[in-house]
């Protein structure tokens, strides 16, 4: 899948208004078999091109044969994906999520240590690359409401392996460490000069050049 959004944080204003959109997609069952199926996709209801990620990483809908909306969660299945028009970019794409460990679980939640999540999946190879979505409240100032801003982080997996996010702030060091193997990489990152921004560029770089 082309880079969607931005790897970085996302400094959109999340409403929590949306409706969906039915569109053709997929969903992969837990026997690995892949079912064309017509997909409820939540979008933001102000801003039609944003898509309600967070709704999207908890479940995905769809309508069957007989008209009836069937809800599956991460634990139903291993992913679903669809063909959407990217407004931004000005083409088609393909959006993806994969059922994956819930490694953001945190105690105040209404999971366990065991919860699975979908995560957008942005790169698949030797080593994939996910965005995780969250959302936090951010001050609009004196006697100004507050903002629903959303987040992206960065989830690294090499393959059947422990998925892993890491300190962007501190972006070359976190790769040295967990791209160790392979040091033609690491130094097109220091000749580069390539940051969290570029981790894109990185990870392909890593399929085609690298081996794990």
């Amino acid at each position: 899948m082309k880079k969607f959004l931005s790897l970085y944080i996302l400094t959109c204003t999340f409403i929590f208004f949306s409706k969906a959109e039915k569109v053709k997609g997929f969903y992969v069952t837990n026997n690995h078999d892949t079912i064309k199926a017509l997909l409820k996709i939540p979008y933001n209801a102000a801003f039609s091109i944003d898509f309600n990620f967070i709704k999207m990483q908890q479940e995905m809908e769809y309508i069957n044969d007989a008209g009836e909306k069937i809800t599956m969660t991460p634990n139903d299945i291993l992913a679903y994906g669809f063909e959407y028009y990217d407004e931004r970019e000005e083409k088609d794409d393909t959006m993806v999520f994969v059922s994956k460990k819930n490694i953001f679980y945190r105690s105040t939640d209404f999971s366990d240590n065991d919860s699975t999540i979908f995560l957008m999946q942005l790169v698949k190879g030797k080593l994939s690359l996910y965005n995780y979505y969250s959302m936090s409240s951010v001050s609009g100032g004196f006697g100004s409401a507050s903002n629903n801003v959303m987040h992206s982080t960065p989830v690294l997996e090499f393959l059947n392996q422990k998925l892993f996010t890491y300190n962007t702030n501190k972006f070359k060091s976190e790769m040295a460490k967990y791209l160790a193997d392979c040091p033609i990489v690491l130094q097109k990152i220091e000749e580069k000069n390539y940051k969290n921004k570029h981790l894109h560029i990185v990870v392909e770089l890593y399929n085609s050049l690298c081996r794990k």
